[in-house]
Protein backbone atom coordinates (compact mmCIF):
# COMPACT_ATOMS: atom_id res chain seq x y z
CA UNK A 1 0.00 0.00 0.00
CA UNK A 2 2.97 2.56 0.96
CA UNK A 3 4.75 1.56 -2.48
CA UNK A 4 1.35 2.56 -4.33
CA UNK A 5 1.25 5.56 -2.87
CA UNK A 6 4.64 6.49 -3.58
CA UNK A 7 3.64 5.41 -6.83
CA UNK A 8 1.17 7.50 -7.20
CA UNK A 9 2.43 10.08 -5.92
CA UNK A 10 5.44 10.15 -8.45
CA UNK A 11 3.00 10.19 -10.65
CA UNK A 12 1.48 13.52 -10.10
CA UNK A 13 5.03 15.20 -9.72
CA UNK A 14 5.61 14.02 -13.15
CA UNK A 15 2.33 15.77 -13.93
CA UNK A 16 3.09 18.92 -12.50
CA UNK A 17 6.06 19.07 -13.63
CA UNK A 18 4.93 18.89 -17.47
CA UNK A 19 2.21 21.45 -16.29
CA UNK A 20 4.71 23.58 -15.27
CA UNK A 21 6.31 23.28 -18.70
CA UNK A 22 3.33 24.32 -20.68
CA UNK A 23 2.02 26.94 -18.55
CA UNK A 24 5.39 28.57 -18.89
CA UNK A 25 5.44 27.82 -22.61
CA UNK A 26 1.57 29.93 -22.42
CA UNK A 27 2.64 32.70 -20.00
CA UNK A 28 5.88 33.62 -21.79
CA UNK A 29 3.72 33.47 -25.11
CA UNK A 30 0.60 35.24 -24.20
CA UNK A 31 0.72 36.49 -20.72
CA UNK A 32 -1.54 35.57 -17.56
CA UNK A 33 -4.53 34.99 -19.66
CA UNK A 34 -6.75 31.36 -19.40
CA UNK A 35 -4.99 28.97 -20.99
CA UNK A 36 -7.79 28.00 -24.25
CA UNK A 37 -9.20 31.54 -23.49
CA UNK A 38 -10.21 32.88 -27.13
CA UNK A 39 -9.56 36.66 -26.83
CA UNK A 40 -5.90 36.95 -26.47
CA UNK A 41 -4.30 40.67 -26.27
CA UNK A 42 -3.08 41.42 -30.15
CA UNK A 43 0.08 39.64 -30.93
CA UNK A 44 3.31 41.30 -32.29
CA UNK A 45 6.14 39.44 -34.27
CA UNK A 46 9.50 40.17 -32.52
CA UNK A 47 13.25 38.75 -32.59
CA UNK A 48 12.16 36.03 -30.14
CA UNK A 49 9.05 35.18 -31.60
CA UNK A 50 5.14 36.67 -31.37
CA UNK A 51 4.52 38.13 -28.14
CA UNK A 52 1.50 40.21 -26.99
CA UNK A 53 1.70 43.80 -28.59
CA UNK A 54 2.48 45.25 -25.23
CA UNK A 55 4.93 43.55 -24.17
CA UNK A 56 8.60 44.94 -24.85
CA UNK A 57 11.65 43.51 -25.73
CA UNK A 58 15.08 44.61 -24.10
CA UNK A 59 18.81 43.16 -23.80
CA UNK A 60 18.92 41.71 -20.34
CA UNK A 61 22.04 43.99 -19.48
CA UNK A 62 19.39 46.70 -19.86
CA UNK A 63 17.69 45.80 -16.52
CA UNK A 64 20.39 43.48 -14.97
CA UNK A 65 23.65 43.75 -13.77
CA UNK A 66 25.29 39.97 -14.72
CA UNK A 67 28.99 38.84 -13.16
CA UNK A 68 30.32 35.79 -12.03
CA UNK A 69 31.47 34.56 -8.02
CA UNK A 70 35.13 34.72 -6.81
CA UNK A 71 37.71 32.41 -5.96
CA UNK A 72 37.39 30.83 -2.87
CA UNK A 73 40.61 29.61 -1.00
CA UNK A 74 41.09 26.63 0.50
CA UNK A 75 41.68 27.62 4.19
CA UNK A 76 38.57 30.12 4.65
CA UNK A 77 36.39 26.89 3.34
CA UNK A 78 33.96 25.13 5.49
CA UNK A 79 33.32 27.59 8.30
CA UNK A 80 29.91 27.70 9.83
CA UNK A 81 29.63 31.19 11.11
CA UNK A 82 29.52 34.11 9.65
CA UNK A 83 26.87 36.78 8.13
CA UNK A 84 26.82 35.31 4.43
CA UNK A 85 26.59 32.39 3.01
CA UNK A 86 29.20 31.47 0.53
CA UNK A 87 28.11 28.99 -1.96
CA UNK A 88 29.24 26.57 -4.56
CA UNK A 89 27.48 25.16 -7.48
CA UNK A 90 27.34 21.66 -5.33
CA UNK A 91 24.95 23.73 -2.63
CA UNK A 92 22.76 23.35 -5.58
CA UNK A 93 22.21 20.23 -5.25
CA UNK A 94 20.96 20.14 -0.93
CA UNK A 95 17.69 19.42 0.06
CA UNK A 96 15.59 22.04 0.70
CA UNK A 97 17.79 24.18 -1.97
CA UNK A 98 15.62 23.29 -5.11
CA UNK A 99 14.19 26.70 -5.78
CA UNK A 100 15.38 28.75 -2.72
CA UNK A 101 18.88 28.87 -2.26
CA UNK A 102 18.50 28.39 1.92
CA UNK A 103 21.44 26.01 2.85
CA UNK A 104 24.62 27.03 2.34
CA UNK A 105 27.87 24.23 3.49
CA UNK A 106 30.26 27.61 4.06
CA UNK A 107 29.95 30.83 5.39
CA UNK A 108 31.71 34.09 5.74
CA UNK A 109 31.96 37.12 7.97
CA UNK A 110 32.49 40.52 7.15
CA UNK A 111 36.38 40.72 7.76
CA UNK A 112 37.15 37.58 5.70
CA UNK A 113 34.66 39.27 2.93
CA UNK A 114 37.02 42.38 2.94
CA UNK A 115 40.17 40.44 3.06
CA UNK A 116 38.76 38.78 -0.33
CA UNK A 117 37.76 41.89 -1.86
CA UNK A 118 34.54 40.38 -2.61
CA UNK A 119 31.01 41.88 -3.46
CA UNK A 120 28.09 40.03 -2.27
CA UNK A 121 25.41 38.88 -4.39
CA UNK A 122 21.78 40.67 -2.71
CA UNK A 123 19.12 38.73 -2.14
CA UNK A 124 16.81 37.65 -5.37
CA UNK A 125 19.64 37.49 -7.30
CA UNK A 126 19.03 34.16 -10.16
CA UNK A 127 22.31 32.06 -9.94
CA UNK A 128 23.24 29.06 -12.37
CA UNK A 129 26.44 27.06 -13.53
CA UNK A 130 28.62 29.22 -15.49
CA UNK A 131 31.67 26.54 -16.44
CA UNK A 132 31.72 22.86 -17.54
CA UNK A 133 29.48 19.70 -17.12
CA UNK A 134 27.15 21.72 -14.82
CA UNK A 135 25.94 24.18 -17.37
CA UNK A 136 24.49 21.46 -19.00
CA UNK A 137 22.27 20.92 -15.99
CA UNK A 138 20.26 24.00 -16.60
CA UNK A 139 20.39 24.47 -13.02
CA UNK A 140 18.49 28.07 -11.60
CA UNK A 141 18.30 29.18 -8.22
CA UNK A 142 17.16 32.62 -6.66
CA UNK A 143 19.09 33.75 -3.20
CA UNK A 144 16.89 34.27 -0.48
CA UNK A 145 19.40 36.56 1.61
CA UNK A 146 22.63 38.64 0.18
CA UNK A 147 25.52 35.59 -0.51
CA UNK A 148 29.03 35.24 -2.44
CA UNK A 149 29.23 32.76 -4.86
CA UNK A 150 32.44 31.15 -6.50
CA UNK A 151 33.70 31.46 -9.81
CA UNK A 152 31.88 28.94 -11.36
CA UNK A 153 28.74 30.34 -10.81
CA UNK A 154 27.45 33.84 -12.69
CA UNK A 155 24.80 36.07 -10.71
CA UNK A 156 21.86 37.93 -12.82
CA UNK A 157 20.78 40.94 -10.32
CA UNK A 158 18.05 43.01 -11.12
CA UNK A 159 18.76 47.20 -10.98
CA UNK A 160 15.82 48.26 -12.97
CA UNK A 161 12.87 46.97 -9.84
CA UNK A 162 10.64 49.23 -11.81
CA UNK A 163 11.13 47.92 -15.22
CA UNK A 164 11.42 43.71 -14.35
CA UNK A 165 10.59 41.61 -10.78
CA UNK A 166 12.71 39.32 -9.49
CA UNK A 167 10.42 36.27 -9.39
CA UNK A 168 9.07 37.12 -12.84
CA UNK A 169 12.80 37.31 -14.32
CA UNK A 170 13.45 33.86 -12.61
CA UNK A 171 10.80 32.36 -14.29
CA UNK A 172 11.70 33.57 -17.47
CA UNK A 173 15.64 31.61 -16.87
CA UNK A 174 13.59 28.66 -15.76
CA UNK A 175 11.81 28.31 -19.10
CA UNK A 176 15.18 28.88 -21.67
CA UNK A 177 18.62 26.38 -21.66
CA UNK A 178 21.39 28.18 -20.53
CA UNK A 179 23.36 26.11 -22.54
CA UNK A 180 22.85 28.31 -25.52
CA UNK A 181 24.80 31.34 -23.90
CA UNK A 182 27.65 28.91 -23.84
CA UNK A 183 31.03 28.90 -25.87
CA UNK A 184 31.66 25.42 -27.52
CA UNK A 185 34.84 23.74 -27.01
CA UNK A 186 36.21 21.11 -24.62
CA UNK A 187 35.45 23.08 -21.65
CA UNK A 188 32.12 25.08 -22.23
CA UNK A 189 31.84 28.23 -20.49
CA UNK A 190 28.93 31.31 -19.99
CA UNK A 191 30.55 34.85 -20.31
CA UNK A 192 28.78 37.93 -19.07
CA UNK A 193 28.57 39.50 -22.70
CA UNK A 194 26.52 36.38 -23.99
CA UNK A 195 23.97 36.75 -20.62
CA UNK A 196 23.83 40.39 -21.21
CA UNK A 197 22.93 40.10 -24.67
CA UNK A 198 19.96 37.54 -24.03
CA UNK A 199 16.94 38.80 -25.04
CA UNK A 200 14.31 39.30 -22.23
CA UNK A 201 10.39 39.72 -23.20
CA UNK A 202 9.23 42.28 -20.88
CA UNK A 203 5.65 42.75 -19.98
CA UNK A 204 4.29 45.37 -17.44
CA UNK A 205 4.91 45.07 -13.92
CA UNK A 206 1.28 43.84 -12.81
CA UNK A 207 1.53 41.18 -15.20
CA UNK A 208 5.38 39.64 -14.30
CA UNK A 209 3.91 39.77 -10.94
CA UNK A 210 0.66 37.25 -11.94
CA UNK A 211 3.06 35.16 -14.44
CA UNK A 212 5.53 34.40 -10.83
CA UNK A 213 2.35 34.38 -8.68
CA UNK A 214 0.54 31.56 -11.18
CA UNK A 215 4.08 29.62 -11.48
CA UNK A 216 4.60 29.82 -7.37
CA UNK A 217 1.66 28.05 -6.80
CA UNK A 218 2.56 25.26 -8.67
CA UNK A 219 6.06 25.01 -7.49
CA UNK A 220 4.43 25.33 -4.31
CA UNK A 221 2.13 21.99 -4.97
CA UNK A 222 5.15 20.91 -6.29
CA UNK A 223 7.32 20.64 -3.43
CA UNK A 224 4.29 19.47 -1.17
CA UNK A 225 4.21 16.71 -3.67
CA UNK A 226 7.87 15.84 -2.91
CA UNK A 227 7.48 15.93 1.10
CA UNK A 228 5.14 13.59 0.54
CA UNK A 229 7.25 11.22 -1.52
CA UNK A 230 10.33 12.14 1.44
CA UNK A 231 8.06 11.31 4.13
CA UNK A 232 6.81 7.55 2.41
CA UNK A 233 10.25 6.42 1.54
CA UNK A 234 10.61 7.13 5.33
CA UNK A 235 7.86 5.42 6.42
CA UNK A 236 7.95 2.15 3.68
CA UNK A 237 11.67 2.24 5.24
CA UNK A 238 10.83 1.86 8.45
CA UNK A 239 7.79 -0.39 7.93
CA UNK A 240 10.34 -2.84 6.06
CA UNK A 241 12.68 -2.72 8.67
CA UNK A 242 10.38 -3.63 11.70
CA UNK A 243 8.58 -6.09 9.60
CA UNK A 244 12.22 -8.64 8.78
CA UNK A 245 12.97 -8.20 11.91
CA UNK A 246 9.54 -9.00 13.87
CA UNK A 247 8.93 -5.85 15.84
CA UNK A 248 6.04 -5.47 13.72
CA UNK A 249 3.84 -8.89 13.62
CA UNK A 250 1.40 -9.99 11.04
CA UNK A 251 -1.78 -11.53 12.67
CA UNK A 252 -3.54 -14.71 11.17
CA UNK A 253 -0.72 -15.80 8.70
CA UNK A 254 -0.26 -19.54 9.45
CA UNK A 255 3.09 -19.95 9.33
CA UNK A 256 4.68 -22.82 7.36
CA UNK A 257 6.28 -25.58 8.88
Amino acid sequence: TVQRAKEATDGVIAALKELKKSLMQHLFTYGPVPVGAKNFSPQQETEIGPLPAHWRVVRLGEVAEIRGGIAFPHEYQGRQGGKYPFYKVSDMNLLGNEIYMQKANNWLDEQTVRILRAKPFVKNTVIFPKIGAAIHTNKKRILTTDALVDNNVMGVTICEYEQCHPGYLFYWFESIDIGQFSSPGPLPSITVQAVKGAMLPLPPLDEQREIARILQAVDAKIAAEGARRAALEELFKTLLDQLMTGKIRVRGVIPTT
